[in-house]
């Protein structure tokens, strides 16, 4: 088969592996966590999982193997580069397509920068991650409008000038002639036993391929369901695919997203990713709400762990549930209050009438609450045993009548 009909077969899978209905058949995510950049970034950050390694790992052993054998076979960018590359051969006369090999200095300072981003928790070092062709690719589908303009930028670049990208300031080229020059393998292209030799790997590959893609199925499951940002897959694949960039918790325009403390991780986690040096986000309730508008967490993540949505889906996702408590009410002393209900940006809040209490209490549609934790935030709670000074002369907050549970269910936080 040709080199050109594999790219436009794996071209057609990827396409079909974003699209919303395809989350039957292909892992959430899957794209980008094929992706060997991504991978290494997850290695630094100490939240790789079998599950998640087997395809990133096939393909830097193929790109010994064969030199940058994902720019040969599996760039989505790739594809469309050559096609910009073969237009320009007929306009400009005389102009070839010679593929450039040339070491990618440029993307390999990118990579290096990236990655130590990641080990420092440096969000703004860690921007490199967006310029992965995985990443990119992805964004043509409903991701954020710079990386769009980006590839946008790469396609028209690649027709003054058609190797600059590839051979020069691609991360993941870089990579993968990393790995092909520290390699000692002596080959010649005329050798009939190489040639067979790829034949088996070939096969090979493509049966290690199939078991990568059922793992997530199956193999990343357990870990205890946490307040993650909306659109986060289900606990475990969100933990294997998030590398820790940081970049959601410096968008958060509210700064509803936070760090992890390591004392919150539990020993499931710890067990599962003892070397995990970048904390993951998680979702603050303290003293503030996800906006009702806002989709910036799922436009920068380039690792796929939050899922891209739009405004209108964003009714749909569900970061947690709300619990009610009646006793920490501020009715429960039989004053007026109906903030909760004021302050719901989604109408989910509403008064009805308790037969238990006697009086109209807030209930909560759960079809239309997304967990945004306003209601927890504006709460003015009350303390039913509270008893005149606050101790040391320290006044503490009431506990609240709303709480912010994590959701139980493994969708990636749509109904």
């Amino acid at each position: 088969m040709k080199r050109s009909a594999i790219r436009y077969i794996v071209l057609f899978l990827l396409i079909i592996s974003v699209l919303p209905w395809s989350r039957w058949i292909f892992p959430a995510g899957m794209p980008c966590s094929m992706s060997p950049f991504l991978f290494l970034a997850r290695l630094t950050g100490g939240t790789v999982t079998v599950a998640v390694a087997i395809l990133p790992l096939l393909l830097l052993l193929a790109a010994v193997w064969r030199r940058r054998f994902f720019c040969r076979f599996c760039c989505p960018l790739g594809c469309g580069f050559d096609l910009v590359r073969r237009v320009r051969k007929r306009l400009v006369a005389g102009q070839g397509t010679t593929v450039s090999l040339r070491f990618p200095w440029l993307g390999a300072a990118l990579a290096a920068i990236t990655l130590l981003g990641v080990a420092t928790g440096s969000a703004i070092l860690t921007r490199g991650l967006m310029f992965d062709p995985l990443v990119l690719f992805t964004s043509l589908f409903g991701g954020s409008t710079l990386n769009f303009a980006v590839v946008i930028l790469l396609l028209l670049l690649a027709g003054v000038l058609p190797w600059f990208w590839c051979g020069t300031c691609c991360p993941l080229g870089a990579i993968q002639e990393i790995c092909y020059r520290m390699s000692h393998w002596k080959r010649t292209e005329s050798d009939t036993v190489t040639r067979q030799s790829r034949r088996r790997f070939l096969r090979a590959a493509v049966a290690l391929a199939a078991f990568g893609m059922s793992l997530p199925y199956v193999a990343v499951r357990g870990l205890v369901r946490k307040l993650r940002p909306p659109g986060a897959l289900d606990e475990s694949r969100f933990a294997s695919l998030c590398t820790g960039c940081g970049r959601c918790i410096a968008v958060c325009p509210t700064k509803h997203l936070r760090a992890e403390p390591e004392e919150e991780r539990t020993s499931d986690e710890k067990r599962r990713f003892p070397f995990q040096y970048s904390p993951l986000p998680v979702v603050d309730t303290e003293t503030t709400w996800c906006e009702k508008n806002c989709i910036s967490c799922g436009q920068v993540c380039p690792s796929g762990a939050i899922q891209r949505f739009t405004v209108e889906e964003k009714e749909h996702l569900r970061v947690g549930a709300i619990e009610y408590n009646f006793e920490h009410c501020v009715l429960y002393a039989e004053k007026d209050c109906d903030i909760c209900v004021r302050e719901c940006p989604w109408e989910a809040i509403t008064m009805t009438w308790s037969d238990e209490w006697s009086i109209e209490t807030p209930h909560v549609d759960p079809l239309r609450c997304t967990g945004c934790a306003r209601c927890v935030v504006m709460c003015p709670g009350f303390d039913p045993i509270y008893h005149g000074e606050p101790e040391d002369g320290v006044e503490t907050a009431p506990p609240k009548a709303f709480t912010l549970v994590p959701r139980q269910d493994d969708s990636p936080g749509l109904l």
